[in-house]
């Protein structure tokens, strides 16, 4: 969609909305804007996101999609997150440190260099509050969606 010029915004089928998101979407100002787990506001959870189509965010899903081919056993959520944050290091002039043996990224056998950000995005945590993301959710006045998460990341498509 960003190839062609349309900024989009997604959720899973699973994201319960109490209220549109519509009004916190158009305050947007990052290039991409992800929500987060509740209980772990740095880590992203890309069941509800939104980009703006730009070069940034072209290079950034194209990044995402060639290292989940070359890994597709990889966890698509641990491989965003990383680009992510490849990109924000690239924005903040930091160096960009290559994923290797990366457990954190969902399996300890998947490694992939560090992106070459040649457009860095500005990337913005929806408030973990806002869109409660959780096993056991706990909404507030400020929510405006609930995703109800398991204990386990998918394995594969099915």
């Amino acid at each position: 969609l960003v190839e062609r010029g349309q900024s989009f915004f997604f959720y899973e089928m699973d994201v319960w909305f109490i209220r549109s998101p519509l009004r916190m979407l158009q305050r947007m100002e990052a290039d991409f804007l992800c929500s987060s787990h509740q209980w772990n506001p740095l880590e992203y959870n890309i069941g509800f996101y939104a980009a703006i189509a730009s070069q940034s965010t072209i290079n950034y899903f194209r990044d995402c999609l060639d290292i989940i081919e070359q890994n597709p056993l990889a966890h698509d959520q641990k491989i965003m997150h990383a680009i992510a944050d490849d990109n924000t290091s690239a924005l903040n002039n930091r160096k960009i440190a290559d994923h290797f043996d990366c457990e954190w990224c969902g399996h300890k056998n998947v490694s992939f260099p560090a992106t070459n950000v040649t457009h860095p995005m500005r990337v913005d945590l929806i408030d973990p509050h806002v869109v409660v993301a959780s096993m056991y959710p706990v909404p507030t006045e400020q929510t405006v969606a609930i995703h109800v998460l398991a204990d386990q990341p998918l394995q594969g498509p099915h």
